[in-house]
């Protein structure tokens, strides 16, 4: 691989592993527990509306985590496809960032609900860099 190639793939493979990481594998690990999952957002979430919304909690906890596990699959699929390459058509990790995009609303929603203010910031920071990465990503495919 000549040093272009090892420079292209520097830069997108360490959002690939970033976001099937926190993505993909906190997803599964929701499935993995969904009961307890499902009991512990039960808990934080008593004092809202949400739990009275048509699935209730156990609705909401699949839902992220299906999301989540879709997430995670696309990155699998961006490095199986080597878009991490020069000139590759970067498809998948681009609508893998927007679903992250889309992602990190839902649960900034969440969090205000629960007032988690802090929590919220952090999640539009994450949304921040995340439409930023989606710009970069876009930019260095046409390379």
């Amino acid at each position: 691989m000549n040093r272009s190639k090892v420079i292209a793939a520097g830069k997108i493979v360490p959002i690939q592993l970033m976001y099937l990481t926190l993505f993909g594998f906190a997803g599964v690990q929701k499935f993995l527990n969904f009961g307890g999952t499902t009991a512990h957002f039960e808990n934080i979430f008593k004092d809202t509306f949400v739990p009275s919304l048509p699935g209730g909690m156990a609705l909401q906890v699949g839902f992220i985590a299906g999301v989540e596990v879709i997430i995670g699959l696309l990155f699998i699929i961006s490095m199986l496809r080597k878009e991490f390459l020069p000139g590759a058509c970067r498809v998948w990790i681009i609508i893998g960032l927007i679903l992250s995009s889309l992602l990190l609303i839902h649960l900034s929603i969440g969090q205000r609900l629960m007032a988690d203010y802090s929590g919220a910031a952090n999640s539009f920071f994450y949304f921040g860099l995340t439409q930023v990465l989606i710009y970069l990503t876009c930019e260095s495919s046409k390379e």
